[in-house]
């Protein structure tokens, strides 16, 4: 995370669920609804993802693992951004699976984040 330049640390998620990791790595948190919010989004909402993503140039955005990702393909459409993949925010995998433990979790989401902001994409 520390190639990042600090001018393009957005961390632009589906669920405002990455406080934490926004806090620990001096990233902006964008998203389209509050962590545990009663509904998905809003058309209001996904604009305003849209037009922050389209401002800052953020050239990737992600979703969580837990919830649907196409509304956040659209709107990776909508911007020009690329969506970068899923993050692992509440659950783990099976051992077999990409984060089984805690630390694999968090460092799975700190590599696909990183990636996504140096390259412009990360794994779909």
């Amino acid at each position: 995370m520390a190639q990042v330049p600090e001018n393009q640390r957005y961390l632009v998620s589906c669920e405002g669920a990455f406080s934490y990791l926004a806090q620990d790595y001096g990233l902006e948190e964008i998203y389209i609804w509050p962590i545990n919010a009663e509904q998905q989004f809003t058309p209001k909402q996904v604009q305003s993802v849209i037009e922050a993503v389209k401002e800052n140039n953020v050239p990737t955005i992600f979703c969580e693992s837990t919830v649907s990702d196409e509304g956040q393909k659209e709107v990776a459409k909508a911007s020009g951004a690329t969506f970068g993949g899923n993050l692992y925010v509440d659950s783990l995998s099976t051992s077999e699976g990409n984060v089984p433990t805690f630390l694999q979790l968090l460092e799975y989401d700190a590599r696909l984040i990183s990636e996504g902001l140096l390259n412009g994409g990360g794994s779909q």
